[in-house]
């Protein structure tokens, strides 16, 4: 009769999911040299096949240890593939955030729009303009003067047909000094990228015409505020991934859901391991 169990040696444990384990059973009987069993995938071999061994702790712990691995790589691919687009969106909501606290616009609409700023006239209709092989669907006249065709084009670009609605007039003003503008911005589509061109009239009555590509919209900071004015509404400064109509998928589910989900997988996951499993 086995009147005492003396030890069992782990050997071996791998995946939880096979629960493949080994160990060593030493057990001692009255007045006797100890008896050794191995027990393999839950199949005893030895001399005594009457014994019945249960799982060790160490066992248990080992798989308890594998659980933990899964959970903390499980965390580790969700933070990796969502963490990255999370950063994007927090650089262009602080840089959002920068360019509204120092400009800001009040546009006017209507299918003709006529304003005067510093003693200048300036009228917007939408009346087609003809400049070369290029049909403008809208006019612009300062003092009565056409300043619809930009009068430097980038040397490569050919300027094509834009819709009527990719012109905006507005005041452009500095809300630390305090100083307007009138703007007009145009968006001049061309075969390869997208060209905008602003006026700029300021209080002395000086017309300032920019021309410039969409990839040098950052500097100086109003360029993109103008842009967004044009229907343009989903550039951002960087990248376009705050500026996304938002659904249930995207940025819902994917990058925020998934983030917090990993954070949450990998709490739990030190969790555990700080528990000792």
């Amino acid at each position: 009769m086995i009147r005492e169990l003396r030890a069992i040696r782990l050997w071996h444990c791998t995946d939880l999911a096979t629960s493949k384990w080994q160990f060593e059973v030493i057990l001692k009987r009255d007045n006797a040299q100890p008896l050794r069993t191995t027990v393999a995938n839950g199949v005893r071999f030895g001399q005594d096949p009457t014994v019945n061994v249960e799982y060790s702790s160490k066992e248990r712990k080992c798989n308890a240890r594998s659980a933990v691995r899964a959970l903390a790589i499980i965390s580790i691919m969700m933070l990796v593939v969502s963490v990255p687009n999370l950063m994007l969106f927090a650089i262009e909501i602080i840089a959002d955030h920068n360019l509204y606290s120092t400009y800001q616009i009040s546009p006017s609409y209507g299918s003709e729009i006529s304003k005067t700023f510093a003693n200048r006239s300036v009228v917007v209709s939408h009346a087609n303009a003809h400049a070369g092989d290029v049909n403008f669907p809208y006019q612009i006249r300062i003092d009565g003067a056409d300043w619809t065709m930009p009068l430097s084009v980038p040397s490569g670009v050919k300027l094509v047909a834009a819709q009527r609605d990719n012109i905006t007039v507005g005041i452009l003003g500095e809300r630390d000094t305090g100083r307007e503008h009138l703007a007009i911005t145009q968006l001049l589509s061309t075969s390869d990228q997208d060209l905008y061109r602003i006026l700029l009239i300021d209080k002395e009555g000086e017309v300032t015409e920019d021309v410039f590509a969409s990839a040098d919209r950052r500097t100086p900071g109003y360029r993109l505020m103008l842009m967004r004015w044009t229907g343009r509404v989903l550039i951002g400064h960087y990248t376009n991934v705050a500026n996304a109509w938002p659904s249930i998928v995207y940025p819902i589910a994917y990058p925020i859901g998934s983030a917090s989900a990993g954070l949450i997988i990998g709490i739990i996951a030190i969790r555990k391991r700080l528990r000792g499993c």
